[in-house]
């Protein structure tokens, strides 16, 4: 290589690191913009005016761990390492689903607590479906952004490597945020 394809190689290396800077740094700005525009609109109970700015930093983790899920995911698929996939990702109950565990927990009790069973089911249900469709939300807003700004690298993601974006942006990214919002939310 002489010196002048060495420093065009330089010089085009610099390029592609701002650039490469300056995307991820858009990412975390419009994930964070997002997500605390999310919870302000879809936050379970009483809606927070306005998002803390410990919250707001936790969103700026999340985004990070976000970033970090995509790059783990490539990395496995390019060096074909096996991936374990726990399906751990927000799962929101259907109606059915709660109605079959219902009448399981029902043929376990005596009949004339079924009444008060059925009641009390009912309304838990009602209240752990809402947060579980905030956090299925949280969850989908994160891989939205992630498409817009990386749909590139994620086509080229298959099967299991997917899957494994899709729950490391879970475990990774959002289960520590999870409880932060809670935490600054219900104080």
């Amino acid at each position: 290589m002489t010196i002048e394809e060495f420093l065009r190689f330089l010089e085009e290396s610099d390029r592609n690191t701002k650039y490469t800077r300056k995307i991820r740094k858009e990412f975390k700005e419009k994930l964070v913009n997002e997500l605390c525009a999310f919870i302000k609109e879809n936050y379970p109970g009483k809606k927070p005016v306005q998002i803390p700015e410990e919250l707001k930093n936790q969103a700026k983790w999340c985004a990070i761990f976000a970033l970090e899920s995509i790059e783990d995911a490539m990395v496995a698929q390019e060096k074909n390492k096996p991936c374990y996939i726990s399906n751990a990702k927000p799962k929101v109950t259907s109606k059915a689903e709660s109605e079959k565990e219902l009448q399981d927990f029902l043929r376990q009790i005596p009949e004339k607590h079924h009444a008060y069973a059925t009641r009390m089911h009912w309304e838990d249900y009602e209240e752990v479906r809402v947060h579980q469709l905030f956090l299925k939300g949280l969850h989908d807003k994160i891989k939205e952004v992630l498409v817009e700004f990386f749909q590139d690298e994620i086509l080229e993601l298959k099967g299991d490597y997917l899957r494994l974006l899709d729950e490391d942006t879970y475990l990774l990214a959002l289960d520590p945020f999870i409880d932060k919002i809670y935490d600054h939310l219900e104080q």
